[in-house]
């Protein structure tokens, strides 16, 4: 069993690639009990498709009872879900046929992959109509999406989660520096995802070292395999054109840097922009105040990365040059916005910031909306 701690190797691989994957992780004794128990529902009905209960242990287990959660925190610092044992998770059955083509009958499938499936990636957490519990208007963010393989996945396209290297950062780099796709992502969810698919599917002929989009890797592996992936990261369910259903569970871990309250409705603006902010494992990356053991009110990193932006623009060869702008002495920071409105929780309120460059009278004008309503 694989329970010893990350490689720098392994550590280097996550950042760059977004994800890592940990072979032979979970015991073998805690898969089939969670598989029994997954199946023991299989004919009475449909829970297991959405989220395991507190009561089902033999599920939780896998994350209470191994060194799962261990390797989890070393890399992302500590989490909201450490203090008690986590009692949710999803459980993702993935059935043969799934994400094929039908016979002219329409009764049976084909098993042969939908075209262009590979296009159909997403992030959680967005607004969608396959997705009950996030409305349009919020981000349901989080730091790590840990996935158990329950079953082995012998070859690709056989219901396996299919994610895309580096994404994380092309993802940062369209909606978390840019305020106003940002603000898109809020109000349109997966349907926002189109400006970032357009992108990859530009440079579809560019595969190879200098493509922004690499080939998609496919967690195909034994029962038991690991897999922790950024939020940011994007990805995908293969079609599964095999014989058999691929059992999977799924955990969704939060940072401490997360509001109180219920977090699980926020998102964290500034891990929007820099995807490892929130990882305190990853110190190389992760956020500088924190890792100085400063309280994150004295975090400057979304101010910096703006600054950074705005000032690599103005690099741009050949630009147009313009006059130099007056200065805006009219502005606030979102540490002062969120003192001046401590009821509106800490993300909108940051949210609302970032989407106005801190022009100070239409941040509050915009803050006293929502105070009011």
């Amino acid at each position: 069993m694989s329970d010893c701690s990350s490689t720098k190797l392994e550590r280097q691989g996550l950042i760059d690639n977004g994800f890592l994957i940990i072979r032979d992780l979970i015991p073998r004794k805690i898969v089939d009990n969670a598989v029994r128990a997954i199946n023991s529902k299989l004919v009475t009905d449909h829970s297991h498709q959405t989220l395991a209960s507190g009561h089902e242990d033999s599920v939780t287990d896998l994350w209470n009872k191994t060194p799962l959660r261990s390797r989890v925190n070393e890399l992302t610092g500590p989490l909201k879900q450490d203090p008690w044992p986590v009692k949710h998770a999803q459980i993702a059955l993935v059935a043969p046929g799934s994400s094929c083509g039908k016979t002219p009958d329409e009764k049976h499938s084909n098993f042969v992959p939908w075209k262009g499936w590979e296009n159909c990636w997403h992030i959680d957490g967005l607004a969608d109509p396959h997705n009950a519990f996030t409305p349009k208007g919020e981000i349901h963010g989080f730091t790590a999406l840990v996935g158990v393989l329950l079953s082995d996945v012998a070859e690709p396209l056989s219901g396996e989660l299919v994610v895309y290297p580096g994404s994380h950062y092309n993802l940062a780099r369209i909606y978390g520096r840019e305020p106003a796709n940002l603000t898109l992502m809020r109000k349109e969810g997966t349907k926002s995802l189109e400006i970032a698919k357009k992108e990859q599917q530009s440079e579809d002929s560019k595969r190879g070292r200098n493509s922004k989009w690499p080939t998609p890797v496919h967690f195909t592996g034994k029962a038991g395999d690991v897999v922790i992936c950024n939020y940011l990261l994007a990805h995908n369910v293969a079609p599964n054109r095999s014989a058999n259903i691929r059992y999977a569970v799924y955990f969704r871990v939060h940072s401490t840097l997360f509001p109180e309250g219920e977090f699980w409705k926020c998102f964290r603006p500034v891990a929007m922009a820099n995807p490892w902010h929130d990882w305190s494992g990853l110190r190389d990356v992760s956020c500088p105040a924190r890792q100085a053991g400063r309280h994150q009110k004295h975090c400057t990193c979304l101010e910096d990365i703006r600054e950074e932006k705005r000032s690599c623009v103005g690099r741009v060869p050949h630009a147009k040059q313009q006059a130099p702008k007056k200065p805006n002495r009219n502005r606030i920071n979102v540490a002062t916005a969120i003192s001046m409105f401590p009821n509106l929780a800490s993300d909108s309120v940051e949210a609302i910031v970032i989407a106005h460059d801190g022009d100070a009278d239409v941040v509050i004008g915009e803050l006293l909306k929502i105070n009011i309503s």
